[in-house]
């Protein structure tokens, strides 16, 4: 049975969104992407944007971490190419070309391993859209696979620093065969041993931490990620020249991207104050040799380590402490939305007392639930249309009050009081007043994601005259 939640129906539209052509573009090629695939590949490429999956990331072969989506290798020629262009939108053409290498090199690892360990498919990365591809909306997509973890969101139009941000390439450096001599995150090394090397002694010594160097970049894959021990030096400390060096560094990163998540992370950057970065080093200064180093400042973190296979295995990654995954705007976009929530509330309580379970159900996301003290949760709008209409039908007058509206740690409490007579089917013509509350959380399309209810059920009972 179901109470009459009054809360969300569909935030009041508040100024339009004027999407620039960036977003515009990587909306538009997502759509076009999910359009050219068949039903059987949408339902393996797209997700809502509250799934838990969106938030999962890893740089291991397919083997070892399975991943959701549709894989290049399940697409043919056009669809390939629509994947390509998708990919193209969130990347620069120097990233691009980094990103089409590092597949590649599949084929390079797998004959080196004479396919002993993993397929080794430079096709086995895998697309995932979450939510819907809108210009002014919130949604997501991934591009991903071995030694390659490319994250875009964007939130109400705006885009995102987008990341996770993982390149890694195995080898670091092609010695032998057409190709020798390719080194797909070359910049990112040569950019940081150019610092290293323009520092004084006593600078060096402070930047560096330790001979011995990390197996592997030491965040991992883990979300959410805090910062690492403040250590090595500040830019603060740096000349001018030498502070040039370290946003040459900084930019073989943001390089990599499309202009506006560039730009998005040099805005971070500065507002958080450059002279705050940090630049360390660890294992080996000379080329060749295992080594480690990150650059680390108030809002995000770079790391690169070139440790295996005789310091020929590079692996790098750029996290934001707050935005990984959009989770700063999407919390701000959740606030900005309780300005406009008690409004939203009112008309949700309006739904409740229409006589239209339909209507109801609206206001819930396609995937949304609805659960009432142990009861088992209505999944979903037909459900919940279900479920409303149960409830209309035993309460033909049915009134709810809105009693107060709440937030509290990103979700919202309403609280409600109901009102009617229980002269539906099997009814005992009892009147029943009764009052509860129920706590949602808001997904991005700002419907009801989940809502939890309560009120006395043994009160409800006795008032229905069943106890």
């Amino acid at each position: 049975m179901m109470l009459c939640v009054a809360l969300l129906a569909t935030l009041a539209p508040g100024s339009p969104v004027v999407a620039a052509p960036a977003q515009t573009d990587m909306a538009q090629a997502a759509a076009d992407f999910l359009h050219g695939l068949s039903a059987e590949q949408r339902s393996r490429a797209a997700f809502p944007f509250e799934s838990p999956d969106r938030v999962k990331w890893h740089f291991l072969p397919p083997e070892m971490f399975p991943r959701g989506g549709v894989a290049l290798r399940d697409l043919d020629a056009g669809q390939k190419e629509r994947a390509r262009a998708l990919l193209r939108t969130g990347l620069s053409q120097r990233g691009y070309l980094a990103a089409t290498d590092i597949m590649e090199l599949e084929h390079v690892i797998r004959a080196l391993e004479h396919g002993q360990r993993f397929a080794r498919d430079a096709e086995q990365y895998y697309v995932s859209i979450f939510g819907t591809p809108d210009a002014g909306g919130s949604w997501a997509w991934r591009f991903e696979g071995h030694h390659l973890s490319l994250h875009f969101t964007l939130v109400t139009g705006r885009i995102t620093v987008s990341t996770p941000t993982f390149f890694g390439t195995n080898p670091a450096e092609l010695r032998e065969g057409p190709q020798k001599g390719q080194r797909p995150l070359g910049l990112q090394e040569d950019s940081a041993r150019a610092l290293m090397r323009a520092l004084t002694g006593l600078q060096q010594s402070r930047a560096f931490v330790s001979e011995a160097v990390p197996a592997d970049i030491i965040t991992g894959n883990a979300f959410p990620v805090d910062p690492l021990a403040p250590a090595g030096i500040e830019a603060a400390a740096l000349s001018s020249d030498q502070q040039a060096l370290l946003r040459v560094l900084i930019e073989s990163y943001t390089s990599l991207m499309s202009d506006g998540i560039a730009a998005a992370r040099w805005t971070r950057i500065r507002e958080a104050g450059f002279e705050h970065v940090a630049f360390v080093w660890a294992g080996s200064t000379e080329i060749g040799k295992p080594h480690y180093y990150r650059v680390q400042g108030p809002t995000f973190l770079i790391e690169y380590d070139n440790t295996q296979n005789e310091a020929n295995h590079a692996h790098s990654a750029w996290r934001d402490f707050k935005g990984d995954f959009g989770q700063d705007l999407l919390r701000e976009h959740y606030y900005m939305d309780a300005l406009h929530v008690r409004d939203f509330a009112i008309r949700y309580t309006a739904a409740w007392c229409s006589q239209d379970a339909a209507r109801v159900a609206s206001f819930f996301a396609v995937n949304g639930s609805l659960k009432i003290n142990d009861g088992a949760p209505s999944v979903g709008r037909a459900a919940i249309t279900e479920a409303a209409q149960s409830f209309m039908t035993d309460f033909p007058d049915l009134i709810v009050e809105m009693d107060g509206l709440d937030r509290e740690e990103g979700r919202f409490i309403y609280r409600w009081t109901l009102t009617g007579t229980n002269t539906g089917p099997g009814g005992t013509g009892n009147k029943v007043r009764i009052s509860g509350h129920e706590v949602w959380t808001i997904g991005p399309d700002g419907l009801i994601a989940a809502s939890l209810g309560h009120f006395d059920a043994e009160d409800y009972a006795r008032q229905l005259g069943r106890q």
